[in-house]
């Protein structure tokens, strides 16, 4: 049986056997044709199928501005080619940041954001510009520069965190606004539409799985946990008029009463019947556009790896099987939606084949990648001028970048490539991490059964 190991394929016809000895549902074609394919999105046509996912790189100024480095990253996104770009978190607050460094608009630097979007429609390729979309969000319990204690929305003993507080409804209440007013800045810098941030355990995240919050009206019953959410997008709809998208993780992969998405009997096995309501009503909304993930403490799932501290027991390609598959369940389920499906970096240059063929089978409407971006931006010009990606360029999936991101708090450090942009960031990767390398958190090692060598016998993470 196929378990854990390193990328080592040389033909895709090795990737096809091992996708058919996993028994699991990943398409994947020879025909790279539908991802040139345009698709229509709140009422203007993107150019194609790719989407540069939301990574914080945390390299804007302390009052938020973007810098050199923010501008050289965007303008070669936009030069790579893709059809969407959608621009990394970004914080409704000074303080509640998840690093010093993470970008925030305010009226004083909205300049800088509107310069950004020229230089972004500027580098574009061919003259044709991408649709850009921001991410805003509360950090919540990943805040590190907030004055004091973190704001939780409620306990969670899958998910320590010193120093934090639960926060009151009155303080969530006056959130909503922080989440408006940045939505109003944002159109005034001209991007296309603002993400509310749904995912991976910030506090929007978090508000989902409140089940244990008691008499609060953000917490137990699915429309109190999802009130939250669906009041700040009413606002945004009445007061702003942007269009409005959701990163939506749709289970969590912990447990119940402290997981959202999952079977109520405390398995760890996903329930999407929740997510997919909320999903319908989002629609019903107009947010038309969803970015599906999962997890807020699996990263060998989100974003599978060759080098770790721990290894899980099964196979990367079952990870992207699950991630994608949840992708597929929201377009199944929601058909008037359009899905954006991610965890494509690991397969390298086999991975715009795995794109199209999710694509082709209706499994999702467009392909996210976040990792490969910032080690190979130009990618999508190389699939639509050269017909392949080329394997010396694309992310390695070492996970450097995720030990930049955990230095990137307490430091000035700047996250991007070591490997592929070594100029840059394998200076600053020297200087800031080092040999160091990440840790998984000691709850995610024992809830997926990780070891700290590769594992010889798979077993299913997710039953």
């Amino acid at each position: 049986m196929v378990g854990w190991k390193p990328f080592n394929y040389n033909t895709i016809n090795e990737v096809r056997k091992d996708i058919t000895e996993l028994k699991v549902n990943l398409p994947i074609s020879g025909d790279l044709g539908i991802l040139s394919l345009p698709i229509e999105l709140y009422g203007r046509m993107v150019k194609n199928r790719f989407v540069i996912q939301p990574m914080e790189c945390f390299d804007a100024t302390e009052k938020g501005a973007p810098s050199k480095l923010t501008f050289r990253r965007y303008k070669r996104y936009s030069a790579g080619g893709a059809g969407v770009i959608w621009f990394e978190s970004t914080s409704t607050s000074p303080k509640n940041k998840s690093s010093r460094w993470q970008c925030r608009i305010t009226e004083e630097n909205l300049p800088k954001y509107q310069q950004l979007i020229c230089a972004i429609k500027d580098s574009s390729k061919n003259g044709y510009p991408p649709f850009n979309i921001v991410q805003i969000t509360n950090n919540g319990r990943n805040a590190v520069y907030d004055g004091g204690k973190r704001m939780i929305v409620n306990h969670n003993p899958y998910l320590p965190k010193p120093n934090t507080e639960i926060a009151s409804d009155q303080f969530l209440d006056n959130l909503i606004q922080e989440y408006v007013q940045s939505a109003k800045l944002y159109k005034k810098a001209g991007f296309d539409a603002v993400d509310i941030k749904a995912c991976n355990g910030f506090l929007i995240s978090e508000m989902l799985s409140a089940f244990t919050r008691e008499k609060s009206k953000y917490g137990g019953s699915f429309k109190n946990r999802t009130r939250f959410l669906i009041e700040v997008i009413d606002r945004i709809n009445k007061e702003v008029g942007i269009n409005i998208s959701v990163r939506l993780s749709v289970c969590d992969l912990l447990p119940y009463p402290y997981g959202w998405g999952m079977s109520l009997n405390g398995s760890m096995t996903p329930d999407y019947s929740e997510p997919i309501k909320l999903c319908k009503m989002l629609v019903e909304m107009g947010v038309i556009l969803l970015n599906i993930t999962v997890g807020r403490n699996a990263t060998h799932i989100q974003s599978p790896y060759n080098r770790y501290s721990h290894y899980p027991r099964d196979h990367q390609l079952t990870a992207m099987a699950f991630v994608q598959g949840a992708a597929n369940v929201i377009k199944k389920e929601v058909p008037d939606s359009v899905v954006v499906a991610s965890t494509f970096s690991w397969a390298r240059h086999y991975s715009a084949n795995i794109a199209a063929g999710g694509i082709s089978s209706g499994m999702y409407d467009l392909a996210g990648f976040g990792r490969m971006a910032l080690a190979y931006p130009d990618f999508v010009k190389d699939i639509f001028s050269d017909g392949k990606m080329y394997e010396n360029k694309c992310c390695t999936a070492c996970n450097n970048c995720w030990n930049m991101v955990g230095a990137a708090a307490p430091k000035k450090c700047p996250v991007g490539c070591p490997i592929r942009d070594r100029e840059i960031y394998g200076v600053l990767y020297r200087k800031y991490v080092g040999l160091k390398r990440k840790t998984m958190s000691p709850s995610a090692v024992e809830l997926f059964d990780m070891s700290e060598i590769p594992p010889s016998n798979p077993r299913k993470y997710i039953s």
